[in-house]
């Protein structure tokens, strides 16, 4: 929630050319401690703003949920797919 350096916490992987930064358990506490915030909403873009130009796409995956975990996802992205299951 602190403004955290995002570099520090990207873990390389076996595939050439993709990184990734883990969920982490202290998110659990995320969605309510983000009420209280000033700029709630934008703290996900904010963080991303550091690493943004060493990357061509940065995927995020957010809770199946409307909180402020996917606000922030929404809000840091460029374009959202929302995947749905195809009912009558």
């Amino acid at each position: 929630m602190e403004e955290t350096l995002v570099k520090p916490v990207i873990k390389e992987t076996s595939f050439k050319n993709l990184s990734l930064i883990p969920s982490n358990i202290d998110l659990t506490g995320a969605e309510v401690e983000l009420v209280s915030l000033e700029n709630r909403e934008k703290r996900l873009k904010n963080a991303l703003e550091q690493i943004r130009l060493h990357y061509d796409y940065i995927f995020i995956d957010a809770p199946p949920s409307l909180g402020f975990l996917t606000l922030n996802a929404i809000t840091a992205a460029d374009s959202v797919i929302i995947p749905s299951q195809c009912e009558f």
